[in-house]
């Protein structure tokens, strides 16, 4: 069980950065607040469908869908890095000046600080 549960610690650490990361000022609350219920709903809906699948293809079958599952939030991380990419510039473009965008983020908060919140 532990080698099964052991990439979902990660998995909700980076979720709920990217969520922090994304929400707009002044909504951090609300967002973590929405992305904690889906979490909650999503696991639900998970189980009922897993054990839908062992009463019907047996044990074998619904020990499938965690792998599938762990697929596709390798997918959704690909698309997720591909897609917040600003277009013509590669990674070592990104990591050169990681500087300035934090000077910038703590100018903004600076400005604004309980609007993070």
């Amino acid at each position: 069980m532990a080698i099964a549960g052991i990439g979902i610690g990660p998995t909700i650490v980076t979720l709920y950065s990217l969520a922090a990361e994304r929400s707009p000022q002044g909504r951090s609350a609300t967002v973590m607040t929405m992305l904690g219920s889906a979490t909650i709903v999503g696991q639900s809906a998970a189980s009922a469908v897993t054990g839908a699948v062992a009463e019907t293809a047996g044990s074998q079958a619904s020990m499938w869908l965690p792998v599938s599952a762990a697929g596709l939030v390798v997918l959704a991380a690909i698309v997720n890095s591909l897609a917040c990419r600003e277009p013509g510039t590669t990674l070592a473009a990104e990591q050169e000046q990681p500087e300035e965008h934090l000077l910038e983020e703590a100018r903004t908060l600076a400005e604004h600080p309980t609007e993070h919140l």
